[in-house]
């Protein structure tokens, strides 16, 4: 690819000595033939973490035009190691991974190719899920999630029709001087990063590009810190996400509309489970979203 920009790859690793060689592995077969940047960010690790990337970085750090380990001084969440990562990062793109995940080999220059065709300055992809190495030799075979709308882009207006949308983070893939621009990840939660970025961009006014292709292999297992307790938190998370990031963009009738939906979620948070309660207070907001729609279905064909 003539003229690539630098790239920058960001890991993040917490106890993720089982796996972080694969990731890194995964980093190394990369077919983009520009130049590579590695950030190795560790949220104060107890494990051998540490011990295994600096040992892989001894034997091929001349893969990568810089390569850097930061680490926390104590645990500090995700999304406190994320942002302290961004900032020591001097590539025009960059790109997150999780140091148990996989990248396909060709996910750089998947993602770089529709960022710049479609002009946007973040994109992400679907992605397939494993849970051992040997399973991505028969990649077909594995479980497909898009997490988007296929080959398209993501707007307002699609939160406003799918508000309780999902995305793979695993695949994100941004610009560097976006980031810079919004400020970096909400510090909403600890450990949830995604959502609240993802809302951030789009509530800044920027455009995201969805591609359909995998580009990410993302690793399901006990240890990950979305396997436990996830209904709870990511519904308390996608609840303030809207209500301290998108719900403004909306004028007032969407944004009524939006209540109606999301807060159940709110509700769902605070039980943390889809108990007798939550789910008659859902069916209630319910049928107070369907009279909305038919009183504003009325006034506006007046």
């Amino acid at each position: 690819m003539s003229g690539s920009p630098l790239i920058s790859i960001v890991v993040l690793t917490y106890n993720s000595a089982l796996y972080v060689e694969s990731t890194l592995n995964s980093i190394y077969r990369q077919n983009y033939d520009g130049e590579l940047e590695l950030i190795i960010g560790d949220d104060c690790s107890k494990d051998d973490t540490i011990a295994i990337c600096e040992n892989w970085l001894s034997r091929n750090r001349s893969r990568f035009v810089r390569c850097e380990v930061v680490r926390a001084p104590e645990n500090r969440g995700v999304v406190a190691n994320i942002n302290s990562c961004y900032k020591k990062c001097s590539g025009d793109w960059i790109k997150v991974i999780a140091g148990d995940d996989i990248l396909m080999d060709d996910a750089l220059v998947t993602l770089l190719q529709a960022a710049v065709e479609h002009k946007v300055s973040f994109a992400y992809s679907a992605l397939r899920t494993f849970t051992d190495d040997s399973d991505i030799l028969s990649p077909e075979k594995l479980t497909y999630s898009s997490g988007g709308p296929g080959d398209a882009f993501v707007d307002l207006e699609y939160v406003y029709r799918k508000p309780n949308f999902w995305v793979n983070a695993p695949t994100f893939f941004v610009a560097s001087k976006l980031l810079k621009e919004i400020g970096y990840v909400p510090e909403l939660f600890r450990n949830i990063e995604d959502r609240p970025l993802f809302a951030k961009i789009l509530a800044s006014g920027y455009t995201i590009w969805h591609c359909s292709s995998p580009t990410v292999f993302y690793r399901v297992h006990s240890q990950s810190i979305s396997s436990s307790g996830a209904t709870g938190r990511y519904a308390e998370c996608n609840w303030l996400t809207y209500k301290r990031i998108l719900r403004s963009c909306y004028p007032f009738c969407r944004r009524i509309d939006l209540d109606l939906r999301m807060l159940p979620l709110w509700i769902l948070g605070r039980t943390e489970r889809k108990n007798v309660f939550y789910r008659v207070f859902r069916l209630f907001m319910q049928l107070l979203w369907l009279i909305w729609r038919a009183c504003t279905f009325i006034v506006t064909r007046k």
